[in-house]
């Protein structure tokens, strides 16, 4: 690192002996630069290989068909030119994926069905075409490409969340979880589109949440390969968050009858009951008692058997998760 800083010192900071090692470390690796440079123009000069890869696919599939099976969507290839060609191509060159009409293809039969195929000396004439015969194409691997289409069935599927999602301390979901779009249409092999019901998301480990999240998840297609295409590839999903209390509140019991005179000589004890709830910090001013109904059936139509009553509850806010009815069961008397 010392030579470095050396070759960076001003003329008027050296010695005069200095000057003159500088001067000859400068010409020394003027002399390294153009000998590497000299070195570098010779090699490239001169005939070279080098291998290179494309990728392969195929379009303009029959009408209704897609593609299920493709034996190779790569192929590998070695071209022999200059070493300058060769950089060129390597770094400049235009390497789209190589494309097949296949209706341009021959096609063999198997178990009743067409199998297109792609030779050899397809790849490489396509190859050279594209070269414009400014270099060779050598060693064109694999030696043949196939490619089987099978019908096609479209069908509009449901989006199913695939995640695992909880909520820190106080927090819970607030509503519904939101998915747009819910639905996609999907197309692809009919013999795996028959028996697919919902098209899934990409995993979501979402961790514990404390606010409202947003997050945009890619859709796995219903099997591998380029035979399925989506109407849409991704979705928005919304997790609706709050912050949680708890709360209770202290409710009647009110006993079913049909005939209502039989509640006139019926004595519960006790009478009312205590019901805990979860509710969101934005709905606890909005609770009221008028939307819960605590209720006991009517004891003259149970079994004999039955003892105590026990309190369902009837009707409570959408809002609210309950967590509690206290007392569960509560002890009556029917006066003579």
């Amino acid at each position: 690192m010392n030579w470095w800083k050396f070759l960076w010192r001003k003329k008027n900071t050296l010695t005069p002996r200095e000057a003159a090692s500088k001067r000859r470390m400068m010409i020394f690796i003027i002399c390294v630069i153009f000998s590497a440079l000299f070195w570098l123009f010779t090699k490239l000069s001169k005939e070279n290989q080098a291998d290179f890869h494309r990728h392969i696919s195929f379009e303009a599939v029959p009408d209704d068909h897609v593609g299920v099976a493709q034996s190779d969507s790569l192929i590998q290839y070695t071209l022999q030119t200059i070493g300058t060609r060769l950089l060129h191509a390597r770094f400049l060159s235009n390497r789209d994926t190589l494309r097949f009409p296949v209706d341009d293809l021959p096609f063999i039969r198997r178990n009743g069905k067409r199998i297109y195929y792609v030779t050899q000396s397809q790849l490489t004439d396509r190859l050279t075409e594209e070269l414009e015969d400014w270099a060779n194409v050598v060693d064109v691997q694999p030696d043949t490409v196939f490619f089987e289409p099978a019908p096609a069935l479209t069908k509009k599927l449901p989006v199913k969340l695939e995640a695992d999602i909880s909520f820190a301390q106080r927090f819970d979901q607030y509503g519904t979880i939101e998915l747009d779009p819910d639905s996609v249409v999907v197309t692809g092999p009919k013999c795996v589109m028959d028996s697919t019901t919902v098209i899934r998301t990409r995993f979501w480990d979402a961790g514990s949440l404390r606010k409202t999240t947003r997050k945009t998840l890619p859709l796995k297609p219903p099997g591998d390969g380029p035979s399925f295409t989506l109407e849409h590839h991704k979705v928005s999903v919304k997790v609706p968050v709050e912050e949680y209390t708890e709360s209770a509140i202290t409710l009647p019991i009110t006993v079913e009858c049909s005939d209502q005179q039989q509640t006139a000589d019926l004595r519960l004890f006790p009478n009312h009951v205590n019901v805990g709830f979860l509710v969101a910090l934005r709905d606890y001013q909005i609770v009221d008692d008028k939307m819960f109904l605590a209720t006991v059936p009517c004891p003259q139509d149970l079994p004999d058997s039955e003892s105590r009553l026990t309190v369902e509850l009837q009707a409570y806010p959408a809002f609210v998760d309950v967590l509690y009815i206290r007392p569960e069961k509560v002890d009556y008397l029917i006066l003579d």
